[in-house]
């Protein structure tokens, strides 16, 4: 499960991600704001890795992907995951079908989560760690990428 959101704060959805990492789920977080959940913790949250990217630009993409044995289902939504989005707003999230559009998120989304030049993780104590950039490979600043 690949999710991009920019904050997760709502309790229910932070357990729920909890739940599914304890089930065995890879699940990767692109959080840009506040993030309450914490990644990395033996026995809730394993699975779970969270990158922020922080650049120029202020993105509001919210993309959902589930790999469904290989056939991903692939979503887009106009809510962050925290309360006053749950609990008083109404929000949309809408599967998108078609193929070309499916391939072009996916891509985005591993366009990002190749950024190793403005991208960090989160660690179990919520720091911002900054990705080791390995110099045998080409710089990729996503927001330039994209």
């Amino acid at each position: 499960m690949i999710i991009k959101i920019n904050s997760l704060e709502e309790e229910i959805m932070i357990n729920k991600l909890y739940e599914a990492s304890n089930a065995g789920v890879q699940i990767t977080l692109i959080v840009r704001g506040i993030c309450c959940l914490i990644p990395g913790k033996t026995n809730q949250s394993k699975n779970i890795t969270v990158t922020r990217i922080v650049d120029r630009y202020l993105e509001h993409g919210r993309i959902f992907t589930f790999n469904n044995n290989n056939d991903p289902l692939v979503f887009i939504g106009s809510s962050d995951w925290m309360n006053r989005s749950m609990y008083r707003r109404i929000e949309v999230c809408v599967p998108i079908y078609d193929l070309q559009l499916k391939e072009q998120l996916l891509q985005l989304l591993n366009i990002q989560l190749s950024d190793n030049v403005k991208a960090t993780t989160l660690d179990d104590q919520l720091q911002n760690i900054k990705k080791e950039r390995n110099n045998l490979l080409p710089a990729v600043q996503s927001q330039k990428a994209i």
